[in-house]
């Protein structure tokens, strides 16, 4: 292969991982490549290396999001019982605390517990599918996305 033949197929290379990154299908991808005059087995070689490499970044990514998402859940779990604790210690002491003040604790507490079980589902899912998962492999919203 002379060193123009290396440099277009090294371009094809990443040009195919941003598709794949991207959330493009591997068919896809792989079918662009042959149009582009790859070979076949080229192509193969380029697909299944790029699918490696996003199935360890999802699984990355997906254990980050596993561990983040208990955490989360664990925490609001603990606020909650926290709350429901403090009420019933401070009625036990002849202190009326309003329903509105635990209340709004207590629901912002279980929101934030909403959050971190969805954050524990999609980390169970990118672990479990990794580079089989849908859509683009990339968090641009960074802890909220």
């Amino acid at each position: 292969m002379n060193a123009s033949a290396a440099r277009s197929s090294e371009s094809l290379r990443i040009e195919a991982r941003a598709r794949i990154t991207w959330g493009e299908s591997s068919p896809a991808v792989h079918a662009w490549l042959i149009e582009r005059g790859l070979p076949h087995v080229i192509a193969d070689e380029f697909v299944e290396d790029i699918l490696r490499e996003r199935g360890r970044s999802m699984r990355r990514r997906g254990l980050f999001d596993f561990v983040l998402g208990t955490v989360v859940v664990a925490i609001s779990a603990a606020v909650i019982w926290g709350i429901n604790l403090g009420v019933d210690r401070l009625h036990q002491r002849g202190v009326q605390v309003p329903l509105s003040v635990a209340g709004t604790f207590g629901g912002l507490a279980a929101s934030v517990g909403v959050y971190g079980i969805y954050r524990l589902l999609r980390g169970s899912e990118r672990l479990t599918l990794g580079a089989w998962s849908e859509g683009p492999d990339s968090d641009v919203g960074g802890l909220l996305g």
